[in-house]
This record gives structure tokens, sequence and C-alpha cells, in this order.
């Protein structure tokens, strides 16, 4: 009974990749007339409109004739929208691996300094550092 409506319910990358590119891309300013109040939702672009995270009006009246509206907008964060977009197309690498020459694994160079049994604990050191 749930499978027609989570086939319904499922977004692709590419719509998931538009809204994301329309959040990074709005501008705040096409929320304002050009007397800096605030547009009717429904005139918003499609960019400010995508970007809006959630709104809330509140209605006063100081009489039963005249009632005064304020709206108050949250917008969502352009930062966390351009670090999706960044994640998404790849444009940095989450874990980052070393390799050798041509992709394979790194060679090691280890030097050796084989000590004889025989050897005191002194002369030992001697080869070892370098010393005579």
């Amino acid at each position: 009974m749930m499978a027609p409506v989570i086939a319904k319910a499922q977004m692709s990358r590419t719509e998931w990749l538009q809204i994301i590119t329309k959040c990074c891309r709005f501008d705040p300013r096409k929320t304002f007339d050009a007397h800096g109040k605030l547009k009717p939702i429904t005139k918003l672009e499609e960019n400010e409109a995508a970007a809006i995270a959630g709104f809330e009006l509140q209605g006063v009246s100081e009489s039963r004739k005249a009632v005064t509206f304020t709206m108050k907008i949250k917008f969502t964060d352009r930062l966390t929208a351009l670090a999706l977009m960044r994640k998404a197309c790849h444009w940095y690498a989450e874990r980052q691996e070393e390799t050798g020459r041509d992709g394979g694994p790194i060679q090691k160079n280890i030097v050796v300094n084989f000590v004889e049994p025989s050897m005191s604990p002194e002369g030992a050191y001697r080869r070892v550092v370098g010393r005579s």
C-alpha cells in the first residue's frame, strides 16, 4: 500500500541539485519592492521562493476595525546550501589517500644495520650510529 506513496515522494538527484542551486543563488534584496516593503509570496522569483525556510504571520488588532500584520521570513542558510552543493559536485574529497608512483603503493626505503651476535653492546652502538 505504501509503494505508490513512496514512489511519488521520491526525488531525483537532478531535482535535489536544482533546489540546492536555487538556495545558493537567491538574492534577499529581490524579496522587497522599490519602497522597501516585502513582496507578496506569490510575486517572488523562483530562487527567492525556494530559499524561504519558513515564515510567521502575526496579526495585531488594536480595535475591531484595524488589523496590522507583521510577517517574519527565515531564509535557508546559504553556507549550508553551498556546502551541500560542493559535496554533491565532488569539489573536495572527504578522505584523501596518498599513493606512490603511478597510483601504486608507497615505497619505503628501510636501512638495516646488521650487528654481529658476538659484538659487545658498545661495539654494536658504534656500528649502528656510525662512530668508530
